[in-house]
């Protein structure tokens, strides 16, 4: 809410939801006044007025985090996957002090940690410890089904003779009717998700754009066996 406007420059009132909002999703002051074309002061002093002003100080005093912030801060980066971005607009602080706070703790993310978590929203569906526990669990189900898949007859197919590589006009590739992933959920036998009934060739803009989609159900993948 607000507080005192008597500070606050009249000519500016009608762009305080705008500044306020711009703020709030991490830009600086000067970025703001320089896109409104006016002097940083005036900015800040609406802000301020807002109860919003951040960045590792506000009106002079040093921002110390309460302990349920920094236990929203932990969760919202932990179990919903938000980025220090969409924390700060979250919490109302600048990315740069949540930056900087997410540098100071111990659950910081690893770069090749935060380029999973774009697969985790995606396909998995499960909190980010629940997936890393299952990591090596599915990399073992993966490799269990192609040993499958690969000593199957496969030259038996349609089109096996058209299999080539991704970017290749006319080339096919072998797809996994119902994925290795899905598969790997349903806890479905890797015998079943490697065996032949459950191969096709397929063009390989159609595999590349299927992913880890299932073209059949479970329901006639079982009747497939």
């Amino acid at each position: 809410m607000t507080r005192n406007k008597k500070n606050m420059p009249k000519k500016y009132d009608h762009n305080e939801e705008e500044i306020c909002k711009l703020y709030l999703e991490g830009l600086s002051l000067q970025k703001i006044a320089d896109k409104f074309g006016v002097s940083k002061m005036p900015i800040r002093t609406i802000v301020s007025n807002h109860d919003i002003l951040r960045g590792g100080t506000s009106n002079g005093q040093k921002i110390i985090l309460t302990k349920e912030q920094e236990g929203r801060i932990k969760h919202l980066y932990l179990n919903e996957y938000l980025s220090a971005k969409e924390i700060a607009i979250e919490v109302g602080l600048t990315v740069s002090f949540v930056d900087k706070y997410l540098g100071t703790v111990d659950y910081r993310r690893t770069k090749g940690e935060g380029a999973s978590i774009g697969l985790v929203k995606r396909y998995r569906g499960v909190k980010y410890d629940v997936y890393l526990d299952s990591v090596d669990e599915y990399k073992e189900y993966k490799s269990n089904v192609l040993r499958v898949t690969n000593r199957e007859p496969i030259e038996m197919l349609d089109n096996y003779n058209k299999r080539g590589v991704s970017g290749l006009e006319g080339a096919y590739h072998l797809d996994h009717k119902y994925s290795i992933l899905e598969g790997f959920k349903q806890s479905i036998d890797p015998e079943i998700i490697g065996n032949i009934n459950n191969l096709e060739f397929i063009p390989w803009e159609e595999n590349v754009k299927k992913r880890v989609t299932c073209s059949i159900s479970k329901v006639e993948l079982l009747n497939l066996t």
